[in-house]
């Protein structure tokens, strides 16, 4: 099973296609780059690392597509909290002066219904 699952999520499509009958061949000719019948260490090497760069280029995509959508994610609850917080000012503003003083802050807690509920 470890054999396979390696293969199978390797990277490197000649390396996977060493679980396919129909194309071992093929598969062994290209990874045999001295053409001497056999796959050596360096041979496995150079597969290995063909398959390591695609892998971890698939990574890094997944991982900007998270980032773009966590980024996406934090500027819409900026801007909901932002909107938000605005419109509790301004139902706290009931004079509409552009601040608060300590009554209409009172008022606002204590007694306004579009505040406490």
């Amino acid at each position: 099973p470890e054999v396979i699952a390696f293969l199978t999520s390797c990277g490197e499509r000649n390396l996977q296609f060493l679980l396919n009958p129909k194309r071992i061949d093929k598969a062994l000719q290209e990874l045999d780059t001295s053409a001497d019948g056999e796959v050596d260490e360096d041979e496995w090497e150079i597969a290995i690392q063909r398959g390591l760069a695609k892998r971890v280029e698939q990574l890094q995509e997944a991982r900007a597509r998270r980032e773009r959508a966590a980024a996406a994610e934090d500027a819409q609850f900026s801007a909901e909290f932002l909107n938000l917080a605005r419109k509790i000012f301004d139902m706290m503003d009931v004079d509409s002066s552009g601040s608060l003083d300590r009554g209409e802050i009172m008022k606002a807690v204590k007694s306004n219904d579009d505040v406490i509920k």
